[in-house]
């Protein structure tokens, strides 16, 4: 179980495929460099689809697990980005 202290928790719980990945990207592109997303959803295709949005957006997956039919992920903005 991680430690991180957690800047954002969005609850997803109950929405269906794919308003949990298009929340989850919303919010990304609005974390500050080094903040923490906690994400809880319940949609079974909610684990590849946010998966892939986090191969294609500057954050690392700290976390993810399933527990009681909800998936947990927490997310980091990556503090520095690639120079040009």
């Amino acid at each position: 179980m991680h430690t991180t202290p957690i800047d954002i928790e969005l609850d997803l719980m109950g929405l269906d495929s794919p308003l949990p990945m298009l929340k989850t990207i919303e919010k990304l592109e609005q974390l500050l460099p080094g903040q923490v997303l906690s994400v809880k959803t319940t949609s079974a295709g909610s684990e590849q689809n946010i998966r892939n949005v986090i191969n294609h957006h500057p954050v690392k997956l700290l976390s993810v697990h399933k527990e009681g039919g909800v998936f947990h992920f927490l997310i980091q903005k990556e503090t520095t980005l690639a120079a040009d």
